[in-house]
């Protein structure tokens, strides 16, 4: 699935996402952003990236990744998120 079609699996949601979080990646079931921020054409892109991480990475390859480089680097300073 290509940017173009993870747009339909983009979700703006009504409630906060825990923590002080925004936006969340979650493959293969989508991207959720809170509502408030739709119009942050900034996010949305961000987000895009991670989805084509998830794309070029597979499955386990992106959340093997992502959840080491979290535990190593923190949650905004792995390399996946500087690529985002």
């Amino acid at each position: 699935m290509s940017q173009r079609n993870a747009t339909d699996k983009i979700y703006y949601i009504l409630f906060g996402i825990p923590g002080d979080q925004m936006a969340a990646t979650i493959p293969p079931l989508g991207i959720f952003i809170e509502s408030e921020f739709k119009k942050d054409k900034s996010m949305l892109r961000h987000e895009l990236a991670h989805w084509d991480q998830y794309e070029r990475m597979g499955f386990c390859g992106f959340y093997t990744t992502y959840l080491s480089e979290w535990f190593r680097y923190g949650r905004m300073n792995g390399p996946m998120e500087v690529e985002a």
